[in-house]
């Protein structure tokens, strides 16, 4: 009965720790999941600033708007409780993966006019939500 019992609560230690290898990725640094390229510009180039805040798994503001080849300084702050980017798919534009309650800033310009996705690169984070929009008018 005992050896049925100690088999039994080691799998189940098993699979809890395999759960939270798969989803949290915790243990990880933010180099160790992607390198993302990083915009260089200088802030004193910005012509607005924006603050957006990642948590698990959302964006706040979700959505964003700005005016085609405006340069924008993005603060992009990780209130979360793992890692987290800020992506403009496709555009090459991308803020460092950072660990919970660091923030990392931006310079980038706006690109054509349309509507892009943003979204965490982090793998399994756009899947479970943390995704946007920006629209470049």
């Amino acid at each position: 009965m005992n050896k049925f019992l100690i088999l039994g609560v080691g799998g189940i230690l098993i699979l809890i720790g395999g759960y939270f290898l798969l989803t949290n990725q915790a243990g990880k640094t933010p180099t160790e999941i992607q390198e993302q390229p990083v915009i260089t510009e200088t802030a004193e180039e910005a012509s607005r600033e924006i603050t957006i805040s990642g948590d698990d798994y959302s964006f706040a503001p979700s959505t964003i708007t700005l005016k085609s080849g405006e340069k924008i300084r993005l603060n992009f702050k990780n209130e979360g409780g793992v890692i987290h980017n800020w992506t403009i798919e496709g555009e090459g534009i991308s803020t460092e993966t950072i660990n919970p309650g660091e923030t990392d800033k931006i310079v980038f310009t706006a690109p054509a006019s349309g509507e892009y996705k943003i979204f965490c690169s982090v793998p399994g984070h756009r899947e479970r939500g943390m995704v946007g929009t920006l629209n470049a008018e």
